[in-house]
Parts: structure tokens; sequence; C-alpha cells
């Protein structure tokens, strides 16, 4: 397997980082040539796209976010043995299945063969490429209005994870695309972008595709009151049926992050984890927990604490700013987004002890509910307003 240069603020690093970023700046200036963006997006974006090269070894430590080298490192091993016998050797013939995110992974970012992968950084500017050329798509077709995306873009989150190199971005721009060919009645080519990219993180593909299942068919196929409200009493039942199950099944997650958060060789004491029952204790005891960890009442070093402080005023001043219209104008997809976003609060605040892997795992669910939140779907009644 070859070697990857690490990144350590050197020359030949800067060269490589540079080529990336010029890369972008091409594929601008070829929009732009086009007409299909303007100069305030050309200039907006080019700079949006630099971020990278401020962000590893000099507002954070890559070796702080490990597995940005693990990603890295396939990467140049994919894009070194591909079309080659070793390829097959390596990742058909001995495929280890424990690897396959990581696999996956190696195999999306090397569509984008013309980035040089020797930084630790390559990833990140390709990030920014795909963030950018999504967001000039959702402006352009007005699926969104630019204070909404602006909004998503300039979030703190998406900031950072779109600066470094991890999976973060590509998971939240793959849900914004199975949104997009929804809409655009390209079935074939979401479900296929959903299959793509499912093993990069199955829990949240699975999620936000039975809330995407459930708005397509009670927004598009479902025309009578009675016959959505006996939809929706079966769903009820169904989910009443099967809560012993669901229990189960998110106390078995409480199991796998806690012992990852502890370590895979440390032996985890059950009788310190706080799992959830039917009891009235365990529901005051996990609403508490959800609720600490909300308003940052929870171990963490201070910096990310104001930064999360921050992010949480944002979304909440967003949520405020714009909830009352949105229930007025977009009753079915308003309801349907916030029972997505609040439930995804509840359950990951719940599995995750730690609150830095809790923010990572967290950010596309906000990314898809803002999306999906402030879509223009076409048989809704909307004016576009910048």
């Amino acid at each position: 397997m070859r070697e990857y240069i690490i990144y350590s603020r050197s020359l030949e690093n800067f060269i490589i980082d540079l080529s990336s970023f010029l890369i972008i700046l091409i594929v601008f200036l070829f929009f732009y040539s086009t007409k299909y963006i303007d100069k305030r997006k050309l200039i907006f974006f080019s700079f949006y796209s630099s971020t990278p090269l401020f962000f590893n070894d000099f507002l954070f430590s890559s070796a702080s976010m490990w597995d940005q080298y693990t990603y890295t490192y396939h990467l140049i091993d994919f894009n070194s043995i591909f079309g080659t016998y070793e390829y097959f050797n390596y990742y058909i013939e001995n495929f280890k299945p424990h690897l396959k995110k990581i696999y996956l992974g190696s195999h999306i970012y090397g569509i984008f063969f013309f980035f040089n992968e020797y930084s630790i950084n390559t990833i990140a500017f390709i990030n920014k490429l795909v963030l950018s050329l999504t967001s000039i798509y959702l402006l352009k077709k007005k699926y969104i209005k630019t204070s909404h995306l602006f909004f998503l873009l300039l979030f703190p989150s998406t900031i950072i994870y779109s600066s470094l190199s991890l999976k973060e971005i590509m998971l939240a721009v793959s849900s914004c695309w199975i949104i997009i060919f929804l809409h655009e009645r390209k079935y074939l080519l979401s479900i296929l972008t959903l299959a793509i990219f499912f093993f990069l993180r199955p829990l949240f593909y699975t999620y936000i595709g039975i809330f995407l299942i459930y708005f397509f068919i009670t927004n598009n196929l479902i025309k009578e009151k009675t016959i959505e409200i006996i939809f929706n009493l079966s769903i009820i039942s169904f989910l009443f049926i099967f809560s012993q199950d669901i229990i189960d099944l998110l106390n078995y997650y409480i199991i796998v992050y806690n012992q990852e958060d502890a370590g895979w060789g440390v032996v985890l004491n059950y009788s310190d984890l706080n799992f959830v029952n039917y009891s009235f204790s365990s529901i005051l005891t996990n609403f508490k927990i959800v609720f600490d960890k909300l308003i940052l009442n929870w171990p963490m070093p201070l910096q990310f604490k104001i930064l999360f402080i921050l992010e949480n005023i944002m979304l909440f001043i967003f949520i405020f700013k714009y909830f009352k219209s949105d229930l007025k104008f977009h009753k079915k997809k308003t309801i349907i987004s916030y029972i997505f976003l609040i439930s995804s609060i509840i359950l990951f605040y719940i599995i995750f002890p730690n609150m830095l892997p809790l923010h990572r795992y967290i950010y596309p669910f906000l990314f898809f509910f803002v999306i999906l939140n402030k879509f223009k779907f076409r048989n809704e009644n909307f004016t576009y307003h910048k």
C-alpha cells in the first residue's frame, strides 16, 4: 500500500491543497462563463471553498479526528490499485465486512480522481465542491430560498465538517439529492442514491427513508382525509404493537455506543447505563439526559461548549422565526419535518454518552431537517423570495 503525505504545513502539502482549491475555482469559473451562476455566487463559493486551507493543523489538530487519516489512507490505496488485479484481490476476494463503510467511502471519494489525494485536506476539498455544486443547483432551480440555504451553509457545523476530511457532508448532501430526485420524479435515481450510500451510515438512511416514504405517501398518494386518518392510525398501532422491540433496539444501540465510547477492550458495567423502559423513573431520567445535553449541562471542553451554545441559539432562532408561517402554509410538511427533528434529538441524545460523537452523528439529521422543511415541493403554495 502506498504512503501518503501527513499534513505538516510543508510547502509540498500546501501546493497539493492549492491545486485542489484551483480545481474548484476552475469549476466555478466554468459555471460563471456559462451564466449558470452570477458574480456574487462565484465570489461567495470561491471564498467558501477555501476554508480547508485553514482548519487542519491550524484551527484543529488533524490527529484529534483520526478517521480523517483512515479515509485519506483508503482513498489513496483505492486510487493506486483501481483497475488492477490487486484491486479485485483486495476489495472482492479478501473483502472485510467490518471495513465496508470505509471501502464505500473510498470508492465514492475516488470518483473525484482529478484531485491529488496525498493531503489530509483532499477529502475536505471534495466535500466543499460537492456541497457548493449542490447548493448552486438548489438555488438555480429555486428549490429553496437563498436565506434558508445560506443559514445552512453558514451554520458553524457545516463550515467545520465541510472543511475537514470527514464523511458527514457526504451523508448530508446525499440525503438532499434523494429529496431532489423524488421531487423531480426520478424515482430510480433516488432509490439508487439511497442504495449506494446506505452502508456509509445505515441508521441514518433508514431513518430518513422512513420519513420520506411517509411524506411521499401522505403528500402524493393519499387524497382523502379519511384514508389519511386510517393510515396514521395504522402506523400508531404498529408502533404500539412493536414498542417493546423498538425499545430493545434502542437499548442495543445504547450498549453499542457506550462500548464504543469506553473502548472495545473495556468491560461495560451495564448497571451504570440508563436503559429505556416503561417505568416512570426511566422516562424521567432519560428526559433529564436529553434536556441536560440540549442546554449543554454535560461534560465537554469549553471551546466546544461555546460552539454548541452558539449553534443551539442559531437553530432555535431559525425555528421560532419560521415555525408559525410554515405551519400555516405548509402544515403537513412542517409537522412531518418537526417530528423527524424532535424524534432524532430524543433518540440520539439518549443513545450517545459523549457530546462530541453525538454532535457529528446528529449533524446530517439537522441538515436533512432544514432541507426537507424548506424545500419547495411542486404541490405547495409557495412564492420564491430571496
